[in-house]
């Protein structure tokens, strides 16, 4: 269903709507209006909690014959990775291949540009055959302004066949006045969502098994406004006989709790709890930390055997339980309920929540999911337990590119947790070289270093680890002094060490290449590439392919260079619908052997899709290398002011954050591409007004327009339908009538001679 990494996997029953209680009341008025309201692009369910939303939605889901893709959202998908993440592998559940490619850029290093995301989402979602609906249930937990405008963009260029449904406790920061006047919005609030006086009397009759009078169904329906929430705990109330039966006590009693809702709630709340069991009150408390429960979790954080007996009680008795799956094996709270019941934990002595949360930990750890069980661990306080967990999966995740979550987890770690794992201290190092944080990395790998040099017997497993994050920092720094220390790690690291091992074979192979050791530095890149590729790191064995290519170029190996960047391009087009963002160096490559080749045509084509493709993962450094390549082919057709425009790119996007100062190499290349341009201008100006010494062919000022198209011999073939070798013979003759050497000064002496446009 994912490519997310099986170490961290998604949880599956956030994609899963609530499973609709068998005796709960029915609203189908409201379900034929959402059933209309799918007309437009957006549906908004907006109202406090405690009004039935997600419920409403789940009888929809079930009465419908809409293909749903639902998303529970919660706090930790304010983060614009984890929230599309699960937004794909949600729509992949009705239709496999939407989205592929972009699963694969979430994992990357550098946090992707949720609009540039969503857009290519659009253009999948576009293909579909058939309407889909997305369900977003708690909206007003994300708060994040950089997600929130992706979603809007979502929703407002998402095809016809894509409806969206949101529900919120809080009105949505989009603009809906245009939405509204166009009928693309259908909106439920709190009017819409209440009950009416026989709904609350069908509720209390039929769904809670109260005996009431009609009287009494008024005045709870009065004092509740239709509120669901206040109308079930009222009712459980009176189930346990906290509410008076005589009518004129009974307008006390309801008057008071008479005012807002949450206060409302927390007083019946507490008298619906008061009146439980112990058992069942320790039980409530004990498993409201967590977000969802089964049987076997809630057993281990309450260490009671009769977990499942309770939450079927629980169930049956509608004490604001949620059935998350159709089996019934996943269930949450109601979020109002459990807000309750957290708050009365927060009275509990610290160190008792602190083991509730050590031991769902300790399951979570046991039964495969690590992001839940680091999570409850540093609830816990268990810095030394999280500490092992993380270093047990860092090279895994270091594989498959986590390298964002892994950071995240390193930074909720304090310094003195840190300091007792060096290996951890050294991940810290080396996830801030990742990230573009040179000076994070500088202090945290010289904390490591001093670790470790307390005790070298103990850690001296880890010392060609050193060397590797030493090197690789001094290798971002253009050091030289990165070769010396890449090969003390190769000679120092295990065999088993693969990871590591893998970047030692890319490191040796740059900074040869740096020293203008080409010949060494092809055989390590090779190697680093297989070995790269055998490990899964295909981000370490494209970046090792792409300084490969750029060996061979420096060797003049056009054709060698080509196949490689070639291969590059197979490997990430592989099993994919787009082009990955590991695609970009590949295209950099190709256009720069294009251009060597003076096929300016190639050349501009894959420069402008690497700086698309950079542009589109904020990628900044890949953009100002593709500026810098497609300025040179402009400058060789004589275009000055794109080549202006271009270097312009080039110097802002290499002030963006997160990369290498690259500003002295645009500098550099600024120079001679200008340099470049005003020697073609002049050798033209010193043409000007020169007689030509034989006047040009009808065909000849025709390949002379195709040339200042930038066509390359075999583009201009094929759009004259002739051979390569008769072009060859026209170019060597328009030469000689126009008096250069080749065809950048060919194209400029014909713009002044007035030949072409």
């Amino acid at each position: 269903m994912t490519t997310h990494p099986d170490h961290l996997p998604l949880i599956k029953t956030k994609l899963m709507p609530p499973r609709p209680r068998a005796k709960g009341l029915s609203r189908l008025d409201l379900v034929h209006k959402l059933n209309a309201g799918v007309q437009g692009k957006l549906t908004t369910l907006t109202a406090p909690a405690g009004f039935g939303k997600s419920s409403l939605l789940a009888e929809w889901i079930q009465e419908s014959a809409w293909p749903v893709c639902w998303l529970s959202l919660d706090e930790h998908d304010n983060s614009a990775g984890i929230f599309l993440n699960y937004l794909i592998s949600g729509l992949q559940g009705y239709k496999e291949n939407i989205g592929a490619s972009l699963l694969e850029t979430l994992d990357a290093p550098e946090p992707p540009n949720p609009q540039m995301i969503v857009r290519l989402l659009v253009n999948d979602l576009a293909e579909l055959q058939e309407d889909i609906v997305v369900v977003l249930d708690d909206f007003h937990l994300i708060d994040n302004p950089v997600l929130l405008d992706a979603i809007d963009f979502l929703i407002e260029h998402a095809p016809p066949q894509a409806h969206f449904c949101i529900s919120s406790r809080a009105q949505l920061p989009f603009e809906s006045a245009k939405r509204r006047a166009n009928n693309q919005l259908a909106e439920f609030g709190v009017q819409h969502l209440r009950f009416s006086e026989q709904e609350c009397e069908h509720f209390l009759r039929d769904t809670m098994r109260l005996d009431l009078g009609q009287a009494e169904v008024q005045r709870l329906y009065e004092q509740t406004e239709g509120w669901p929430a206040g109308l079930q705990l009222a009712a459980l109330a009176r189930q346990t006989e906290t509410v008076p039966s005589n009518l004129s006590e009974q307008d006390e009693y309801l008057e008071a709790y008479s005012g807002e809702q949450s206060h409302i709630f927390e007083y019946l709340a507490a008298e619906v709890l008061e009146q439980e069991p112990v058992e069942i009150q320790d039980f409530l408390l004990a498993s409201s930390i967590l977000d969802q429960f089964n049987v076997a979790l809630c057993e281990a954080v309450t260490e009671n055997q009769r977990a499942g007996e309770i939450i079927s009680e629980l169930s049956q008795r509608n004490l604001f339980l949620v059935a998350l799956d159709q089996e019934g094996h996943w269930f949450r709270y109601h979020h109002l309920f459990r807000d309750f019941l957290l708050e009365q934990l927060e009275a509990h002595p610290p160190e008792q929540n602190a083991t509730l949360h050590a031991r769902a930990s300790r399951w979570y750890f046991e039964n495969g999911s690590l992001e839940q069980g680091i999570e409850h661990g540093l609830a816990a306080g268990n810095f030394d337990g999280v500490a092992t967990e993380i270093q047990k999966h860092a090279d895994t995740m270091w594989t498959f590119q986590e390298t964002v979550t892994l950071r995240h987890w390193l930074d909720q770690l304090p310094e003195e947790t840190l300091g007792d794992y060096p290996h951890l201290q050294l991940f810290d190092a080396w996830t801030s070289i990742m990230t573009g944080k040179l000076p994070e990395a500088v202090q945290a790998l010289t904390k490591a270093e001093a670790t470790i040099q307390v005790d070298p017997k103990r850690w001296g497993d880890l010392i060609g680890v050193l060397s590797t994050v030493r090197a690789t920092l001094l290798i971002q720094q253009s050091d030289p002094q990165a070769l010396k220390l890449y090969q003390h790690a190769y000679d120092t690291l295990p065999n088993e060490a693969e990871n590591w091992l893998g970047a030692v074979h890319l490191g040796l192979g740059m900074a040869l290449s740096f020293g203008k050791q080409t010949a060494g530095a092809i055989q390590w890149l090779a190697s680093g590439v297989e070995l790269n590729l055998q490990i899964g790191n295909m981000w370490a064995a494209m970046y090792a392919l792409f300084f490969l290519g750029q060996a061979h170029l420096a060797q003049g190996d056009l054709q060698a260079a080509e196949a490689i960047y070639r291969r590059g391009l197979q490997l990430t087009s592989q099993g994919r619908a787009q082009p990955s963002l590991l695609s970009v160096w590949a295209h950099l490559g190709l256009a720069e052997v294009a251009t060597l080749r003076q096929d300016f045509e190639q050349a501009s084509e894959h420069a402008i899709t690497a700086i698309r493709l950079g542009k589109q993962r904020d990628s900044h450094e890949n953009v100002v290398r593709g500026s810098l390549l497609l300025a040179q082919v402009e400058a060789a057709n004589g275009r000055r002011e794109a080549v202006e425009e271009l270097m312009e790119q080039a110097e802002e996007y290499a002030q963006r954050p997160g990369i290498p100062d690259m500003r002295p190499l645009v500098q550099h290349k600024k120079a001679e591409i200008i340099s470049q341009i005003n020697a073609n201008e002049q050798q033209a100006d010193s043409n000007s007004g020169q007689a030509l010494i034989e006047p040009l062919s009808e065909t000849e000022v025709a390949l002379l327009e195709l040339l200042s198209q930038g066509q390359s011999n075999e583009g201009i073939a094929a759009a004259r339908f002739i051979s390569i070798n008769t072009v060859k013979w026209h170019l060597k003759n328009i030469y000689g009538k126009l008096g250069v050497k080749n065809r950048t000064t060919a194209v400029a002496e014909a713009r002044q001679l007035g030949l072409i446009s």
